[in-house]
């Protein structure tokens, strides 16, 4: 439920299930329309070289033996640069019943973090059709100093284009070091600056 949720046109809709604290389901909102959408976490740090496993429950009642290679396990450098080719994740025959996934992998010699995504654009989920997720879980040894390094916001943004179809997205910002230059503020009545200097 903390992870970032991207829906594509707000077609989709996401759900808290009740019979688990941490279930969300993903379930069509209209009737048959292009859909697409991408649980993301944000980066975690993890040691190169070491073994990691990242656990899951899945259901689902759509056919998803021909989904696209939106879901993956994905390393980075300590630059946040992407290493290789992303694992992809596999969901197969409709899951009427909750089933317990694992996949262990090792980490390369430089990566420093990972990010995982849930999600697929292919095939279009339909009416009374649903991805359920449940206790994702990313297990291995971590850094002494992750805590240290971790400095990630979410932004998120919900509106409606002209054509009146409406979006919703989130990215995730990972701050390196405080900004010196270029600093963006709001007067009063709420008038962008930059540097203390009107928007031009």
């Amino acid at each position: 439920r903390t992870w970032s949720f991207h829906n594509c046109e707000n077609v989709l809709k996401r759900i808290d299930l009740e019979d688990s604290r941490s279930a969300v389901r993903v379930t069509r909102l209209a009737e048959e329309q292009d859909s697409s959408f991408r649980f993301v976490s944000q980066p975690i740090a993890v040691k190169g070289g070491e073994i990691y496993t990242l656990r899951y429950k899945i259901r689902h009642n759509n056919n998803l033996e021909k989904a696209d290679d939106r879901s993956y396990i994905k390393w980075l450098t300590d630059g946040m640069q992407p290493i290789g080719d992303p694992i992809i994740i596999r969901y197969g025959k409709p899951l009427t019943e909750w089933k317990e996934k694992a996949i262990t992998l090792a980490a390369p010699a430089n990566a420093a973090a990972v990010v995982i995504q849930f999600g697929f654009d292919v095939p279009n989920i339909k009416k009374n059709e649903y991805f359920d997720l449940d206790v994702v879980a990313f297990d291995g040894p971590r850094p002494a100093d992750a805590i240290a390094k971790s400095n990630v916001h979410r932004l998120q943004v919900e509106g409606k284009d002209y054509s009146g179809k409406r979006f919703q997205d989130s990215r995730l910002i990972l701050y390196d070091k405080e900004a010196t230059e270029n600093i963006v503020t709001m007067r009063d009545d709420g008038f962008g600056l930059v540097e203390g200097l009107p928007l031009s």
